[in-house]
């Protein structure tokens, strides 16, 4: 072994026992890292869980003082509907000022005296369904107060923190005094400003084993999941005394914190690695000018015109003696053969190119790095070779491409490359590439640019509506298949308020019209990377590449706003549509019918609470 060998072995057993070393330091960092990541998303469970005590104490205060008010007192003994009325009209905007969802006040029987329902996202005041009052009568006042966790129903698809409090009169209950305050997506919206994480309802959760902490009296059921390096999950556990199950609030966090110091161990240990090298290659230069003797160098230089089988090598000689001559004589000798091999390979160069010259394909032989010939067709369309091999642009994806790759990834494949020439033409090829030996291949490249142009004018006929020139359903569920097994993205189903008197009024000729011209206005107001597809009749499906809720709901309202202003006039009739939205956050790897299920269920949530609006779930 000699001394070049050893001195690496050196270097490789100090590497070695440094990179387990800072191997074990990383590995116990990131635990400390992981351990402040878990706390911090502890407290950001308090955090939330203070705030919901904080919503559910101030629900409970308005009961409590509506449940001692000395004239309500009266007037709820004696079922005065009238008078509470009249009380309750003077103060139009108390649900609002007090941001309550449900108020209602009850009689001893439980019969509802006063019923509101104020939809605090759309400040609309609406019927208090049947089911509370079912609910409320089947129920009696202990039941509900069985542990202090029991504080939320379901009413009108939204969960709702409550508070139920009696109403007493001589220490005799005359009334109940029921109020509540939806969870909906501007309170979670609002539980996301403050901690920072985006936050959602989610019905169900598959894992049961939750870790319990003590907080504020109550015991606070989570569970911690960490999706990637990129994002964590936590999920609080809840209770619904009305469907009598649980549900869950999800959180999501990006992993910031632990990313950061992620990196900045990845780049000491880079600092590491190259100071390393950099020593090694120091130390080697070293030991090659004390050490290393001319006999050794000559020996390296035959040892490598044996593997590489060339003579493309010059000895140096560096003095004037019998070792001197020896390197003359061998490079008058690698001289001499060499130019007898470059004789020999020019006269096979010259009969291999007037065979590639008579083929009407595009012929080009190269190692992956340099082109060592191409024929007469691909100088008639490519002019030279001047950086081919790393300058192609691939107006498929808009980018350059290595010309290598390109050749290899449309291999014996029946989808052409589209490439732009210098002069902007557009031209198709398909390619087969044969290896000719170890470092070099042959590859064949066909102009199919007339078939594509047919191919591609028949898939427009076959992936667009006919009527509203946007994507036909079959394209846009595939395009949002392919994008759910790529990326998170949001989804928007919305369809024309009323579409069927439309068409029964004023006919379906003017209805084809409205879809036409609606689709044009709506593309109109989109980004370019969004995709618009009509998914039957008046409905269509909207596919944006962004994760925000509120990014969403903005450009929702934007679209919904833009159709709204717009007369549509057709055959003299002047017409006005409205369309109603529905919004959700599509996960990356999720089914499509699942997120499309969640986005319809939204759009009916639109339609049935008024139409003409948006809602995100």
């Amino acid at each position: 072994m000699n001394i070049n060998k050893k001195v690496s072995l050196l270097f490789i057993i100090i590497f070695i026992f440094s990179f387990v070393l800072i191997s074990f330091i990383v590995k116990s960092r990131v635990v400390n890292i992981e351990s402040i990541e878990e706390k911090i998303t502890i407290n950001n469970v308090k955090k939330v869980q203070s705030i919901l005590n904080n919503y559910y104490e101030k629900v409970e205060n308005i009961s409590y003082e509506y449940s001692t008010h000395d004239l309500l007192l009266n007037y709820i003994k004696n079922n005065d509907t009238q008078s509470l009325n009249s009380f309750f009209i003077n103060k139009p905007d108390f649900m609002k000022k007090l941001n309550l969802s449900y108020f209602i006040l009850l009689d001893e029987n439980k019969k509802p005296l006063i019923s509101k329902y104020y939809d605090l996202s759309s400040e609309e005041q609406m019927a208090v369904p049947e089911e509370l009052f079912s609910f409320l009568n089947k129920t009696s006042f202990d039941e509900l107060f069985i542990t202090s966790k029991d504080r939320y129903i379901t009413l009108n698809f939204e969960k709702v923190l409550f508070s139920f409090e009696k109403v007493l009169v001589n220490n005799e209950v005359s009334g109940y005094v029921f109020t509540g305050r939806a969870i909906n997506s501007s309170f979670l919206t609002k539980i996301s400003d403050t901690i920072g994480d985006y936050a959602s309802l989610v019905s169900n959760y598959e894992v049961d084993d939750f870790d319990k902490i003590s907080f504020e009296n109550d015991v606070i059921e989570y569970k911690i999941k960490v999706q990637d390096d990129e994002k964590l999950f936590y999920y609080l556990k809840f209770y619904d005394v009305l469907e009598k199950e649980n549900f869950y609030i999800r959180f999501q966090n990006s992993r910031d914190v632990y990313n950061n110091m992620i990196v900045e161990l990845k780049y000491i240990l880079f600092l590491f690695l190259a100071m390393f090298f950099l020593t090694m290659i120091v130390f080697f230069i070293f030991i090659n000018k004390l050490f290393v003797n001319r006999i050794n160098y000559i020996a390296n230089i035959v040892k490598k015109v044996s593997l590489n089988e060339t003579l493309k090598y010059q000895l140096r000689v560096s003095y004037d003696d019998e070792i001197s001559y020896l390197i003359r004589k061998i490079n008058e000798m690698f001289r001499v053969i060499n130019a007898q091999q470059d004789l020999t390979l020019k006269k096979e160069r010259d009969f291999l190119q007037s065979v590639l010259d008579t083929q009407q394909n595009i012929i080009i032989i190269t190692d992956g790095k340099e082109i060592q010939s191409v024929n007469r067709k691909f100088k008639e369309i490519f002019f030279n070779t001047d950086n081919f091999l790393e300058n192609i642009a691939l107006i498929d994806n808009k980018t350059k491409a290595n010309f290598m790759a390109v050749a290899k990834r449309y291999n014996n494949k029946d989808m052409p490359a589209k490439f732009k020439l210098i002069d902007d033409q557009e031209m198709y090829f398909t390619f087969q590439v044969s290896k000719l030996d170890i470092r070099k291949y042959l590859i064949c490249m066909n102009d199919v640019s007339t078939l594509n142009h047919k191919i591609n004018h028949l898939t427009f006929k076959a992936t667009t509506d006919e009527l509203t020139s946007v994507y036909n359903k079959a394209t846009i569920t595939n395009y949002a298949k392919r994008w759910l097994e790529d990326k998170d993205f949001s989804m928007i189903i919305f369809d024309i308020d009323f579409f069927k008197k439309i068409n029964d009024t004023y006919g379906h000729y003017v209805g084809d019209c409205i879809l036409k011209e609606l689709s044009i206005l709506i593309s109109k107001e989109i980004s370019k990377d969004d995709i618009l597809g009509r998914f039957g009749g008046e409905e269509f499906l909207l596919l944006i590449d962004d994760t925000s809720s509120v990014n969403i709901i903005k450009i929702a309202n934007r679209v919904r706003k833009v159709v709204e202003r717009e007369i549509f006039e057709i055959d003299e009739h002047k017409i006005s549509v409205t369309i109603s939205m529905g919004c959700t956050v599509c996960i990356y790897d999720e089914k499509f019918e699942t997120v499309y299920k969640r986005a319809d269920e939204a759009l009916y949530e639109a339609k049935k609470t008024g139409r003409n609006k948006v809602v995100f779930y």
